[in-house]
């Protein structure tokens, strides 16, 4: 049994898959409800799963809120370590990535604002995901100098910003916004096969952990 967890983007999400079968697909929007902890031991209950039963988990890492990206992760190596089992931390932008390109088949820009005039985005084509971190003119630059086309996802308000700097790009924009649950649970074997055991690292959105990111766009 895999368990997925997704808190990094103001919403909680949990989901039991096993053997192409999601057992549990459960979302709590926004950060008042039960904790996390308490929310998994829900769903285990509803469909009368022992959390022993779980073999691996895959969490989101983010980037996101910085408390929230953590609870999930905190969490999710908590359990790892107690259950002795794998863990795989995949980036929400690999996630939204993923949903987007399921429906347009072209590489998929992953934009969520940063501190200051920061922005930091997943660049998803086709199984491969890289990383940008910069104002929204670096990340145009690169953008309109490797893609004929472009899908774009994530933060509204940052969508609108850099598709007002491509010039010369096909664009598409989506309104995906959020970690799809069933995306979680249907790629989760592939994510498992990079599991490794705990611990695995957040990456919530600072000025600190992206700074080194900055320099792929100097």
């Amino acid at each position: 049994m895999i368990l997925g967890i997704s808190t990094s983007l103001s919403q909680f999400s949990v989901t039991l898959y096993n053997n192409g079968v999601i057992y549990c697909n459960q979302i709590q929007r926004g950060i008042e409800g039960p904790s996390i902890c308490e929310f998994i031991s829900h769903a285990l209950e509803h469909v009368k799963i022992d959390i022993r039963d779980i073999t691996n988990i895959v969490v989101d890492i983010g980037p996101g809120g910085t408390i929230s990206v953590r609870t999930g992760v905190s969490y999710a190596n908590g359990l790892s370590y107690s259950l002795d089992i794998p863990i795989i931390g995949i980036s929400s932008a690999e996630l939204i990535g993923i949903s987007a390109y399921k429906m347009y088949s072209q590489p998929v820009a992953v934009l969520f604002k940063s501190v200051k005039s920061n922005y930091y985005c997943g660049l998803y084509n086709d199984g491969n995901i890289e990383f940008k971190y910069s104002d929204i003119r670096g990340i145009s630059k690169y953008i309109n100098e490797e893609f004929a086309s472009i899908v774009l996802a994530g933060n509204e308000a940052a969508i609108t910003n850099l598709e007002n700097h491509l010039i010369g790009v096909n664009i598409e924009r989506t309104n995906i916004q959020k970690v799809d649950p069933y995306i979680l649970c249907e790629y989760s074997p592939m994510f498992i096969s990079k599991a490794k055991k705990y611990p695995f690292l957040p990456t919530p959105i600072n000025e600190a952990n992206l700074i080194e990111w900055s320099q792929d766009l100097k």
